[in-house]
């Protein structure tokens, strides 16, 4: 019941004075206190302001710290729920973002520079010094020839013979392995100076055999000089492929600085 001098509500019903002030109660004054009410709607009293004089000042007074505390505990739950949720902090965020977007991002690396191609320049000294080579061996042979005919040392002039043959197959190799791609009608230079090398190396063929009877037989007597004519033959027909040859060879060699030949040179 509550107490009609300071509305102290007395929740046992066999009492015969008020708890707070110790005034008679009456039974009229009985209310049955409601256990499933919220706050709010049991205690109006603490949503409307009060003096803080009479008796409702006194009671909001005693709930006050009570409501911070409830707020205060509501507003932790939620800054924690928030914070677990979002995955971190603001600032956390904006320091890894970057740095698992650069982790991500794949290393650039420039292009591998082209590598430079034929040097037509180096080509043409290459084809130069081959055929430095080739007059070396025309001039052993005719030195051999002559020896021969002469009747002056004709073995040794042989072997010299033997040993242009093997020069002009070495050189037969040399031009094969030869880039020429990068010279003026370089196709057509390879293929005048082979066949003239070929119908070269063929002549100093019949000139060993011619030799090799001259050894046997002796000079002037029995030699076969059928293969030195044999020979001359494929010497001269060699000299045409040089000059076909040396037609296209020269222009080449004059752009790049080099010397221009004739038959006798090549």
């Amino acid at each position: 019941m509550r107490c009609a001098s300071c509305g102290q509500t007395n929740s046992d019903p066999s009492r015969s004075t008020c708890a707070r002030c110790g005034a008679p109660l009456s039974a009229g004054q009985f209310e049955p206190v409601a256990e499933s009410l919220p706050v709010a709607a049991s205690h109006p009293d603490l949503l409307t302001p009060t003096s803080a004089g009479g008796p409702n000042g006194r009671r909001s007074r005693a709930r006050t710290p009570v409501l911070v505390t409830l707020i205060v505990v509501a507003g932790v739950v939620a800054t924690v729920w928030l914070w677990r949720d979002g995955g971190g902090t603001p600032d956390a965020q904006s320091t890894t973002a970057p740095s698992a977007a650069a982790s991500a991002s794949p290393i650039f690396s420039p292009p591998p520079a082209p590598m430079p191609g034929p040097d037509p320049a180096v080509q043409a000294r290459e084809l130069d010094r081959l055929l430095d080579y080739s007059v070396t061996s025309r001039t052993r042979l005719i030195s051999a020839n002559g020896r021969v005919g002469g009747c002056s040392g004709v073995a040794r002039a042989v072997d010299d013979l033997v040993r242009v043959g093997d020069e002009r197959r070495d050189q037969l190799r040399r031009l094969d392995a030869l880039d020429l791609s990068e010279l003026p009608d370089g196709a057509r230079l390879r293929q005048s100076l082979r066949r003239a090398l070929e119908l070269s190396l063929q002549a100093d063929e019949q000139y060993v055999v011619w030799g090799k009877s001259v050894v046997g037989y002796g000079c002037g007597s029995g030699a076969n000089d059928n293969a030195r004519k044999q020979g001359d033959a494929y010497s001269r027909s060699a000299g045409v492929h040089k000059s076909d040859f040396l037609a296209m060879w020269n222009p080449v060699a004059d752009r790049f600085g080099l010397r221009q030949r004739d038959r006798e040179h090549i």
